[in-house]
């Protein structure tokens, strides 16, 4: 089962270095961070990652969730009105039946349409909006707005 809490922002950088974490994908290609092209730490995606949603976060009304599954913490998102702005499951918890469990549950949180944002390098997370009738209706400074009409 899976269940959404609100977390404070100050729980929420824990989240994300548990959801990078042995993701050296991730860390290496996928993160918006390499869109530069150069060699990044953990630490630096995961600054990065925090401190872009601190900023955003000022200018926008928003919720921080924990993700978790049968009771345990297995990810992070971050929504601001109906955008899933950031999001992550732990590696070990990225299996097929519960990344679905997850992102029915996403849908029935939104309960209409909804967006959200990646960057164009994160091709690995792309494959699995698109493969979940998720479309591509923006792009802008190499970000991908993916809408489910």
């Amino acid at each position: 089962m899976i269940e959404f809490q609100i977390i404070s922002i100050e729980e929420l950088k824990d989240l994300i270095y548990l959801s990078y974490e042995n993701d050296t994908e991730l860390v290496k290609r996928f993160h918006s961070i390499n869109i530069d092209n150069e060699e990044h730490t953990l630490e630096e995606c995961v600054d990065t990652t925090y401190d872009r949603i601190i900023e955003a976060r000022e200018e926008v009304e928003h919720d921080i969730f924990k993700v978790l599954y049968n009771g345990e913490d297995i990810g992070y998102m971050v929504i601001f009105g109906s955008v899933l702005y950031s999001f992550a499951i732990f590696p070990s918890f990225r299996k097929k039946d519960i990344l679905n469990l997850w992102w029915e549950e996403v849908k029935e949180l939104f309960g209409g349409e909804f967006g959200t944002l990646i960057y164009n390098n994160n091709i690995r997370c792309l494959i699995f909006l698109l493969k979940n009738d998720m479309k591509i209706v923006a792009e802008e400074n190499n970000i991908l707005l993916l809408k489910n009409i």
